[in-house]
């Protein structure tokens, strides 16, 4: 189990366990992003890697992947890359409620 702080309009932290894919966690915990479904088309969920370490992600030449291709493998934190129009929404309360 690790715990992802995500930093991007708002900040949440998620308990996820190892191995799940971001986009399982990030739609179990009520939260919404992009308008792919988690296809990686999108691109609305472009994140830079800030701390800890992440599986299956494919960084691009800014060093920077889509979370919703992520799967979690311990601790880490994203934030939003730059010139990245990134915003979760959220049906519940979740998140640290800081920006």
């Amino acid at each position: 189990m690790g715990r992802i702080t995500i930093i991007g309009g708002k900040t949440f932290v998620l308990d996820v366990p190892d191995g799940t894919g971001m986009v399982d966690a990030l739609n179990a915990a009520g939260i919404t992003v992009g308008s792919c479904g988690g296809t990686g088309t999108c691109g609305k969920c472009r994140v830079r890697l800030t701390e800890g370490g992440m599986d299956g992600i494919n960084t691009d030449a800014d060093g920077c992947f889509l979370l919703c291709r992520a799967v979690a493998r311990g601790n880490a934190t994203v934030a939003a890359a730059p010139g990245t129009v990134f915003i979760f929404t959220s049906d519940n309360d979740n998140d640290t409620g800081s920006s």
